[in-house]
């Protein structure tokens, strides 16, 4: 066995940084890239575990919820070491790379410019 670490930057904070490792110990279940023979999973406050059965290999690590990153430490079959970093840093990557929000407005709706006059200092629209 081989161990592997990653670390990903986010900026949601520990709660929202919490909710997307819910959904990607959920998704690690049903990998399609992977026959997932037996898996667990454990969530508990900012700390998580996890193993894997995959093609007859064990998969196991923990992961650490921090207000600015995720960190995933973890062992894996030393062939299968640099797929499984690089599979789980993609999925972490893609999950925590989220826009944020911006509302639409409607079609109808017309910018007004405000502009400040440098001849009169006023306020202008």
């Amino acid at each position: 066995m081989s161990d592997f670490s990653v670390k990903i930057p986010h900026s949601l904070g520990e709660c929202g940084a919490r909710s997307l490792i819910e959904r990607f110990l959920e998704d690690l279940r049903h990998e399609p890239e992977l026959t997932v023979h037996e898996s667990r999973t454990k969530l508990e406050g900012n700390r998580g575990q996890f193993s894997c059965s995959v093609m007859g290999a064990d998969i196991n690590g923990v992961i650490g919820i921090l207000p600015d990153h995720i960190v995933v430490n973890g062992n894996a079959p030393r062939l299968g070491v640099g797929r499984v970093k690089r599979m789980i840093e993609e999925r972490l990557t893609k999950l925590f790379d989220l826009k944020p929000w911006k509302p639409r407005l409607p079609l109808s709706y017309k910018r007004q410019s405000f502009f400040i006059s440098k001849e009169k200092g006023q306020l202008r629209r």
